[in-house]
């Protein structure tokens, strides 16, 4: 969890989903998840559909 200068607590903010991942990758190094941080980080990503193109795969047929 980070804080501001002030002591308070600061949300996490993910720009991207390469971001996203990133920091995700950081938070579940620790043995001690903190769920609200999280929970905060994927609330604070705005899917992007083109960061998605390359994971998604077109079948017409399906």
């Amino acid at each position: 969890m980070e804080l501001t200068d002030a002591g308070n607590y600061k949300p996490p903010s993910a720009s991207s989903l390469a971001d996203l991942i990133e920091q995700l990758h950081r938070v579940f190094e620790s043995d001690h998840i903190n769920v609200e941080y999280v929970h905060d980080l994927m609330l604070s990503y705005k899917s992007n559909p083109k960061e998605w193109q390359k994971y998604a795969k077109f079948d017409r047929h399906r």
